[in-house]
């Protein structure tokens, strides 16, 4: 059965505190117990990075097959389009206002009316709606912050990351 990284730590704990009833002084079993835990930390740090980067790795190649579906979904529905434009121009050229086929009939629909602006300064008021957008810069409340107080905002700790180094 393989050993998990919270038995490890809890371990790590019963040494350090072995080590602290002894005062410092290595018994055998402090010796046991340190060789065994430096042995099982050692390979378990090793297999916890490799499954990590494993992760990492699928969430990188799971990304790259949604940007290249992305793609994919796109080009597609650009040659609908082309092949629609392409229908549509055939039935005009033709003269007719229907194809008909055994299963499908294709008719030109008339187009839907659209706004079209070309010149903004001459819209009136009522039509124009303004968005105003407010922003709390913390990059700067956090230069602030390091000089003095800013009311509502304090530095706290953030979460806490781990640092990986290949050997």
């Amino acid at each position: 059965m393989e050993i998990k990284l919270y038995e490890i730590a809890y371990k790590i704990k019963k040494l350090n505190d072995a080590m602290e009833e002894s005062e410092g002084e290595l018994t055998s079993e402090i010796e046991a117990l340190q060789a065994e835990v430096s042995t099982e930390l050692e390979m378990k740090t090793d297999n916890c990075i490799s499954y990590l980067e494993d992760m990492q790795d699928w969430v990188k190649i799971a990304k790259e097959r949604r940007d290249k579906l992305s793609k994919d979904i796109k080009a597609k529905e650009n040659q609908i389009a082309s092949y629609q434009g392409y229908i549509l121009q055939c039935l005009k050229g033709s003269e007719k206002k229907e194809f008909r086929g055994t299963l499908y009939s294709l008719k030109a629909k008339k187009p839907l009316k659209t706004v079209e602006i070309f010149d903004e300064s001459k819209i009136p008021l009522e039509f124009i709606s303004t968005e105003e957008v407010t922003k709390i810069s913390k990059a700067d409340i956090k230069k602030a912050l390091k000089d003095g107080e800013v009311e509502g905002a304090r530095l706290v700790d953030g979460k806490q990351s781990l640092t990986i180094k290949r050997l």
